[in-house]
């Protein structure tokens, strides 16, 4: 082992044999996730079991649809009530009283 000059050890032998590269092509699309898969546009041209590497970006907006973890329907509706045509709430009294 050997030091350099900023004092970090390392082998001497481990730069003597030659660097792999790996080449990758890279395909950028924007997709909607579809039931937890991402669908490929038709140009991507891969084969069945072939190793990719897969970098997502979103947005940090949460999904309409999407109820959030720790959320359930009485925090749903309280966020968003019902609206519905000749309903009327009852009033207090009313409410106490029954």
């Amino acid at each position: 082992m050997k030091t350099n000059h900023a004092g970090i050890w390392f082998d001497p032998l481990e730069f003597t044999e030659p660097l792999r590269v790996k080449i990758m092509q890279a395909i950028e699309f924007e997709a909607v996730v579809q039931a937890q898969a991402i669908p490929l546009p038709n140009s991507a041209v891969l084969s069945p079991g072939q190793p990719v590497r897969v970098v997502v970006m979103y947005e940090l907006t949460p999904a309409v649809d999407q109820p959030e973890p720790d959320d359930d329907a009485i925090l749903r509706l309280a966020r968003h009530p019902l609206v519905m045509a000749g309903f009327n709430p009852l009033s207090r009294e009313d409410a106490h009283a029954r």
